[in-house]
């Protein structure tokens, strides 16, 4: 019979940006349970690119990305160089929408 050894603590994923894999990281390495956040991941990755994209992180992962005309259309759309000026609100992303085709 095997027995079950349950974690003591569950870090669970409060955001991202807010927890990320260093958390994760450091609770899993404690011998628990780390978890990284994937919620609003969209809203974050455009507003780091209309904030000017420091570092240039996001521009190297939009480069290595299958679909060149997608990364491109990102880019148009929402890298700000040098970034939003003071006071300026970010760019809303769409709402998703599914459209569905004619049922009859």
């Amino acid at each position: 019979m095997t027995s079950l050894c349950l974690p003591r603590v569950i870090q669970g994923g409060t955001g991202v940006a807010v927890s990320d894999w260093r958390l994760a990281n450091a609770v899993s390495r404690a011998g628990q349970l780390g978890v990284v956040s994937g919620s609003m991941l969209d809203t974050v990755f455009v507003r780091r690119l209309q904030d000017g994209d420091e570092g240039g992180h996001l521009r190297r992962a939009i480069a290595a990305f299958p679909v060149p005309d997608v990364g491109d259309e990102i880019l148009r759309r929402c890298f700000r160089s040098g970034g939003r000026l003071a006071g300026v609100p970010y760019k809303a992303l769409p709402m998703y929408k599914h459209l569905m085709g004619d049922t009859r």
